[in-house]
C-alpha cells in the first residue's frame, strides 16, 4: 500500500471496500487501533508504526494525514471516519476520528450526520443535547475497535486523564459481546490489549516518582475493567531506560509508555528522544501475541467482513440509545438549574 485507504466511512456510517484488495488469505496478521482526543498525534504516531521515522520532523512521507496548520487555526479535525493501512508485517493499522471532538459536534450540528444512536428525534423535548450525541458516536467508534482490533492505543496529551479512562469504560460496557471459547469450553469476552500513550511529555516526566503515581493511579481507576493494561508493554517494564524498572518504581508496570515532545537537539541523559522511543513502542506492540477475536480462526478477508457485521450489530445494538436516555437532556438540566 502507498497511501491509507477509507475503511469507516462517517457521511454513511458504512464500512468501505477499499482495504479489501490489500487483504490475503493469511490467519498471521495484528490489528492495532488507535483512538483518543482531538490534535494528541493519534495520525503522526500510526504513520510512525507503519514506517519508524527517521526524521520524525518529516511530515511528506507520513501515511495517514495529520493535522495541518489551517485545521490548527480553524479548530477542525484531520481524520474522519476510520482510515486503515497494512504494513509489510502484515499488522492492520486503524486510525480512528477524533473522540469527543468539539470540530466532530460542530460537523453533525450543521448537517445532522447520520447518527445511529439518537435516542429519540430532536422534536421530542427530552431529545439529548448535541454534546450527548457526540458521546453516543465516539462511544460507538470506540467500541467498534475494542472489538474488532488485537491492540488498541489509547493516546492523550502529556496530562493524566481520567475522563478518558471513565470514556473507555463506558465503550467498554457497551461493545457487543463475542465470546471466544477456551481449551475448558467455557465462554469468554473477548477484550484486546490497550496500551496507554502519553504524548508530548516533558523529559521532566520520565522519573520513577512520576511512572510510579501514573501506574498506580491507573491501576486505581481500572479496577473494574476488564481491559488488559498489564501485557508486557510499557515504558517502565525495565527494558527501555536504565531508570525506570519495575523495582525503581515500586510498581508492577503497565501498559503505559510516555513520548517526548520532538527535539531536535539530543538530551544530555539517558535515551529520551521521540524517535527512538516509538521504535521501542512499535518493537513492542508487533511482538504481541494477537488473541483470537472469535471462536474460529480468522484470515484478513474473513476479519474485513467481521468488522463489517460488528459495526452493523453496534449500529443495531439499543445499548446506545439506552445509555443515551440517561444522558443529560434540555429538560432535566433546565430542571436543575431551577433546583440550584
Amino acid at each position: 500500500m502507498k497511501c491509507c485507504v477509507k475503511l469507516l466511512d462517517d457521511d454513511t456510517q458504512m464500512i468501505q471496500d477499499g482495504l479489501l484488495e490489500y487483504l490475503t488469505e493469511s490467519t498471521d496478521f495484528l490489528v492495532v487501533g488507535c483512538i483518543g482526543p482531538q490534535g494528541v498525534g493519534k495520525s503522526t504516531l500510526l504513520s510512525h508504526f507503519a514506517k519508524p521515522p527517521e526524521d520524525p520532523f518529516d511530515s511528506e512521507n507520513l501515511i495517514f494525514k495529520k493535522q495541518s496548520k489551517t485545521h490548527i487555526d480553524s479548530s477542525t479535525h484531520c481524520t474522519d471516519g476510520i482510515d486503515a493501512y497494512i504494513t509489510d508485517e502484515r499488522v492492520i493499522l486503524l486510525d480512528s476520528q477524533p473522540v469527543l471532538s468539539l470540530s466532530v459536534l460542530v460537523r453533525h450540528y450543521n448537517n445532522e450526520g447520520n447518527l445511529s444512536a439518537r435516542s429519540c428525534s430532536r422534536d421530542d423535548p427530552d431529545y439529548p443535547c448535541i454534546e450527548s450525541d457526540m458521546e453516543l458516536l465516539s462511544l460507538q467508534y470506540c467500541a467498534f475497535l475494542l472489538t474488532v482490533c488485537h491492540v488498541v492505543v489509547v493516546v492523550q496529551d502529556y496530562s493524566f486523564n481520567p475522563q478518558l479512562i471513565r470514556f473507555l469504560q463506558a465503550a467498554e460496557m457497551l461493545k457487543p459481546s463475542t465470546g471466544v471459547h477456551t481449551d475448558e469450553d467455557t465462554l469468554l469476552e473477548y477484550f484486546p490489549h490497550v496500551v496507554l500513550v502519553h504524548n508530548k511529555s516533558e523529559h521532566r516526566v520520565f522519573t520513577k516518582k512520576n511512572l510510579h503515581e501514573l501506574q498506580e493511579g491507573y491501576k486505581i481507576l481500572s479496577g473494574q475493567s476488564q481491559l488488559p493494561i498489564q501485557s508486557g508493554i510499557g515504558i517502565a517494564n525495565g527494558n527501555i531506560l536504565k531508570s525506570l524498572t519495575p523495582e525503581l518504581c515500586k510498581s508492577d508496570p503497565i501498559n503505559l509508555f510516555l513520548l517526548p515532545k520532538f527535539q531536535k537537539e539530543q538530551p544530555s541523559y539517558e535515551n529520551i528522544n521521540y524517535a527512538s522511543l516509538v521504535k521501542d513502542l512499535r518493537l513492542q506492540i508487533y511482538g504481541l501475541a494477537p488473541a483470537p477475536l472469535t471462536h474460529t480462526l480468522l484470515t484478513e478477508k474473513n476479519w474485513w467482513h467481521y468488522a463489517g457485521k460488528i459495526w452493523e450489530d453496534i449500529k443495531k445494538s439499543t445499548f446506545f440509545p439506552e445509555y443515551g436516555r440517561l444522558l443529560p437532556t434540555p429538560s432535566s438540566a433546565k430542571a436543575e438549574i431551577n433546583q440550584t
